[in-house]
């Protein structure tokens, strides 16, 4: 960072942070102003930040926002962007000063009342949050507009919010980077009533280091990215020690997901890996594509399917996952959901749990080796565990190559109601029982 300037997104003039500072300016929040007013009164254009720089800032103006469900809420603010700009720092940082918190960037209309913005774009920007504690406010709050573009925008040292981006439509985004964060660095889209997600938008990469649970007053468990997108594309996603999951919430459909690569996440509940996780409500998360996915080192699972419709996960690769043996590698439920390829090595439970509300399920290929690592996983040790549901696998390979073999299952069937079929299943090492079912209805697969 940063990475070659952008063209000038929505034409206009260029000016310069630095020709407005003026003498008596305590930091950088009203020079900013200044030529961003300019940039505007010319017809739009670019507002460029010094490279290597570092901008101080303190709040100067109050304003009220609209929130996703529907209450204002008023709180101040260090820099503003209006339609037609793109503020363009060159990498330079953006850094709060003082102990009050205070946003660092938001656009000019966040009323959602009557109209929207449009064409505002914040690329190549640092934003530091100054390790100041930010009860509720964000470091990046953007709103009701058409037409957004952040590009190489990182968060730094924040507190609780870092970057809220909802109702937007027609955007692109990408690298947009955390490294470093006490709270939700990244909400893409809003659940909060309809009409607030990410809509028809493209993302490129998205990148998330060292996030950390915050209080639990405020329910921020370190999720790196929480996406509620509606028709959009991401490139990739990639976190790496944080304290929770990458979570895609409903109601977000169609969405593709490139590459997904997860490691050393999640907390002491499990709440890991890549999460497409629908609503009590009856919202689902529906016809979400992941093409593959790599999980290492989560305390929970590597993926986790819950109240999921028409979703599809082309490859899946996990090691050493489910370290704390409360859920699985891979969690399955919900309804139509396809995985064509799944691979689970040494998780600290079983590779794979089907859970009983999962309806049409099909999982293709499956290979689990050496799963029950973790001593605190519930016996009978298996590879595969079905606790019901209705639906399909293809062939499953089910193996246990250590000098003390601790698989007593490769297929555990342990619900009376669950109705399916394997098959084939193929088994590797000294497992006792290849395949066990309580279930009349789950056909007994011929083992090789």
């Amino acid at each position: 960072m940063p990475s070659e300037p952008v063209a000038d997104a929505f034409g206009g003039q260029r000016v310069y942070v630095d020709h407005f500072r003026r003498a008596g300016d305590s930091g950088w929040a009203r020079p900013i102003a200044r030529a961003i007013a300019a940039a505007q009164r010319s017809g739009g254009g670019r507002v460029l930040g010094s490279p290597g720089r570092v901008y101080g800032l303190r709040p100067h103006a109050i304003y009220t926002a609209q929130l996703p469900h529907g209450a204002t809420t008023s709180y101040r603010v260090c820099v503003q962007i209006p339609p037609g700009v793109t503020l363009d720092m060159q990498g330079s940082t953006l850094r709060l000063l003082g102990s009050t918190a205070a946003a660092i960037v938001t656009n000019k209309n966040l009323s959602g009342v009557g109209w929207r913005d449009t064409d505002v774009a914040l690329v190549n920007a640092v934003l530091d949050g100054g390790s100041i504690p930010a009860r509720g406010t964000p470091l990046l709050h953007l709103a009701y507009v058409d037409r957004l573009i952040l590009q190489d925008v990182k968060l730094v040292n924040g507190n609780c919010v870092g970057g809220w981006v909802y109702n937007c439509n027609a955007s692109t985004f990408d690298s947009l980077e955390v490294d470093g964060f006490r709270g939700l660095p990244w909400s893409i889209g809003s659940a909060a009533r309809t009409g607030n997600q990410v809509y028809d938008s493209t993302f490129g990469a998205l990148r998330a280091r060292n996030v950390t649970w915050i209080d639990p007053y405020y329910y921020f468990p370190g999720n790196s990215f929480v996406l509620t997108l509606t028709r959009c594309q991401v490139k990739s996603i990639e976190a790496y020690r944080c304290t929770a999951g990458i979570k895609i919430q409903s109601p977000t459909q169609d969405l593709t997901i490139g590459t997904v690569t997860t490691s050393a996440c999640g907390s002491p509940t499990g709440n890991s890996g890549l999460k497409l996780q629908g609503d009590k409500g009856g919202r689902p998360v529906a016809n979400v594509s992941v093409g593959m996915l790599r999980a290492e080192a989560q305390t929970g699972p590597g993926l986790y399917m819950e109240r999921t419709l028409d979703c599809t996960v082309d490859s899946y690769r996990g090691v050493s996952n489910n370290v704390n043996a409360a859920q699985a590698d891979v969690w399955i439920g919900g309804t139509n959901d396809l995985l064509m390829d799944v691979q689970s090595d040494e998780s600290g439970g079983p590779g794979v749990l089907v859970r009983p509300y999962a309806t049409g399920y099909r999982l293709d290929n499956v290979l689990v080796r050496n799963p029950y690592q973790s001593p605190k996983a519930v016996r009978p040790s298996v590879g595969v565990a079905v606790e019901g549901g209705v639906g399909s696998f293809g062939h499953v390979t089910c193996v246990d190559t250590r000098r003390r073999p601790t698989m007593e299952r490769g297929v555990d069937v342990s619900s009376p109601e669950a109705i399916g079929l394997i098959t084939a299943l193929e088994v590797e090492g000294n497992v006792p029982m290849p395949f066990a079912s309580v279930s009349k209805e789950f056909e007994k697969p011929v083992v090789h």
